[in-house]
């Protein structure tokens, strides 16, 4: 496996991306950018309206693939 990318959705409003994970010696061959766009386009996904991606780093890549920043949208409690 070279690349990993996990999704939950209630399909129709809201999905959130939760993992983009490529094996570094495949990075920078469009690995990323193939499962985001795999996700998009999934025939099941086709008519949710958010796409919340959940990430720390590589922020310009997902930006490229269409993604804004929203500080405001996430809230967490930690135990």
């Amino acid at each position: 496996m070279v690349g990993f990318t996990r999704v939950i959705s209630d399909l129709t409003y809201r999905a959130t991306i939760w993992d983009v994970i490529v094996r570094p010696s495949h990075q920078g061959r469009g690995v990323g950018k193939q499962l985001i766009e795999r996700v998009l386009e999934h025939p099941d996904l086709r008519t949710v309206t958010n796409f919340v991606l959940l990430t720390k780093d590589q922020h310009a890549f997902y930006e490229r693939l269409g993604f804004r920043k929203e500080p405001d949208m996430a809230m967490t409690l930690r135990r």
